[in-house]
Formats: C-alpha cells, structure tokens, sequence
C-alpha cells in the first residue's frame, strides 16, 4: 500500500507500482509492504521521495541481479522496519541488497542479507548512503562496497561493526566521503 503518510494509505498494488506511484506523484511520501515480495529481477527507483516501511516484511531478489536499485539522481528513500517484530528485510543470495546508483538512501531499521561472497550495499560515484539503524548479514562477503559518492556512519550505534570495502583501486578516501 502506499500514500501520503503511514496513516492515509490509499493506494494498493504491487512494489513496481508503489515505487512508479511515488516517482510520478509528489503526494506519495510512504510506502508500507503488506507481505513478503520475492522475484527473479531488480526492484527499481528513479524518483520520488518517500519512506519505505518493510513492516516485518521480506524483499528477495532470486536471480544475478541486485535487490533494489536506488538510480535516480533527485530520489530520497529512507527504509524502515515499523513492525512490531522487527524482522522486515531485504534480500539477495548472489550480488547487493541494496544498490545506491544516485540519490540518497537511509536505512533506519530492517536486516539486510547478502550471500555468496557478495555485499549488501553498494555505493556508486553519485549515491548518498547514510546508516542509523538497522541489522547486516554478509555471508562470506563484506557489508559495503565503497565505490564513490557519500557513506555517513556517523549515528549508526556500532559503525565500527560495519565493514567497508573499497572497491574502486584508484578511489582516494577522505573524510568528506565517509564520515564514522
């Protein structure tokens, strides 16, 4: 479901529809899953600015590609978990959880799970990524892949807990770029 806030959600269909509704619509601010998603390609997002509550739900990607890709350059998603287990998460068994492209993503809450030596978000040139909150499963892989753009630590309760991979050889890191 999907609508001007969490309160006052009117509008029903699947993911892709709730992520295309925010991007053509200023008026779609919150976007709360009602049952688990599963699929075999990338949920995308090119636009809008909303919350997306996992509400103890589960994303999972089953293919090559990345869960949910964050592309473009004026979209702001912040993911939660608002349920009242806590157990909401995003998924993929082969390559990123999350991918941040362009934009600018928060993780508040949820449990991210990468598998198969892969990260579970991965930061690109132009990509905000900021951490408060939120649980990181990286089998056998690192929690993120740092190739550019902006990674803020700084109110995550144990940043030193999250590693990070710098994947770009010629990518100088500085403080402007990753703040713990």
């Amino acid at each position: 479901k999907w609508g001007a806030s969490k309160d006052a959600l009117t509008g029903k269909g699947t993911l892709e529809e709730a992520f295309y509704a925010a991007k053509e619509s200023s008026e779609v601010k919150y976007i709360q899953l009602q049952r688990d998603v599963s699929t075999a390609k990338a949920h995308t997002i090119t636009g809008g600015s909303f919350t997306l509550d996992l509400n103890g739900n589960t994303v999972k990607c089953r293919s090559d590609e990345n869960t949910i890709i964050i592309s473009g350059e004026n979209t702001e998603v912040v993911i939660i978990d608002n349920s009242d287990n806590q157990n909401g998460s995003i998924i993929n068994t082969k390559t990123s959880a999350v991918l941040v492209n362009q934009g600018k993503v928060t993780i508040s809450g949820g449990t991210y799970e990468s598998g198969g030596g892969a990260l579970f978000c991965s930061i690109e040139t132009y990509g905000t990524l900021t951490i408060t909150g939120g649980n990181f499963i990286t089998n056998n892989s690192q929690a993120i892949a740092y190739g550019g753009g902006k990674l803020d630590l700084s109110s995550h309760p144990n940043p030193n807990g999250i590693s990070v991979y710098n994947k770009a050889d010629d990518l100088t890191v500085g403080a402007d770029n990753i703040i713990l």
